[in-house]
């Protein structure tokens, strides 16, 4: 993701961001202003759509893919729905 190509797809995801809620792009867990863009899934691959990527700070991309990576029954359920139920595990951590 260090390509010419992703570093615009990513300054027009961060642009839509900010025409769609008027606010810059924060870590969705923990409101960090440095993200990266975590693939929610790989089918759109050069092509994504604002709702394809979701920004996370590099902890919690981490975490994330870590996540992932040890856990089959993560896999089982696929990127997208696991992905987003690590996020909301991890919100609901940071929030007791």
């Amino acid at each position: 993701m260090t390509s010419a190509a992703w570093a615009v797809k990513r300054r027009w995801w961060v642009a839509e961001h900010r025409t769609r809620t008027g606010n810059d792009p924060v870590c969705v867990v923990c409101g960090a202003t440095q993200f990266d863009l975590h693939h929610l899934d790989y089918e759109q691959l050069g092509h994504e759509t604002y709702e394809d990527v979701i920004p996370l700070c590099r902890t919690h991309h981490d975490r994330i893919h870590n996540a992932w990576d040890l856990s089959a029954s993560l896999r089982k359920v696929g990127r997208r729905a696991a992905s987003l139920s690590i996020i909301a595990t991890m919100r609901n951590s940071s929030n007791k």
